[in-house]
């Protein structure tokens, strides 16, 4: 059963100077991991930080619509949740649930994103069995 669904489209180019700004900068979002994969390749960078904000938003928007979170900021949200890869290069979401007050464990997360030249597209479903 679908739980909670969020989509959000990000414009590449908000993120074109982000490569460029201060590592506590860069924190205030995007956990240490995520900053290291997006700065590996100078030339994908705006488009990989694109992708994870908008990845952070649409479970962000997810989590609160199934009712999962109340009252917790956007931010302290997004440096709880951790963006890598599968290895076949699906999103892989990982929640630090210890920053935020509950836990649920019986919820799975699905997530995909795309892109073109401009624009990034990520969306994010929560099922339960129940």
């Amino acid at each position: 059963m679908i739980r909670g669904m969020g989509v959000d489209l990000v414009d590449i180019c908000r993120f074109d100077d982000w490569h460029k700004r201060s590592h506590a900068s860069l924190r205030r979002i995007f956990t240490k991991a995520e900053i290291a994969y997006c700065t590996s390749l100078s030339l994908k960078s705006a488009e990989r930080f694109a992708a994870r904000f908008a990845l952070k938003e649409a479970t962000y928007k997810a989590c609160c619509h199934a009712g999962i979170l109340s009252n917790i900021p956007f931010l302290t949200f997004a440096r709880a949740l951790e963006i890598s890869l599968t290895p076949l290069g699906a999103p892989h979401l990982a929640i630090e649930w210890k920053k935020l007050p509950g836990e649920p464990s019986l919820f799975m997360f699905h997530a995909s994103v795309s892109h073109s030249k401009k624009n990034v597209v990520a969306i994010v479903m929560i099922s339960s069995g129940f």
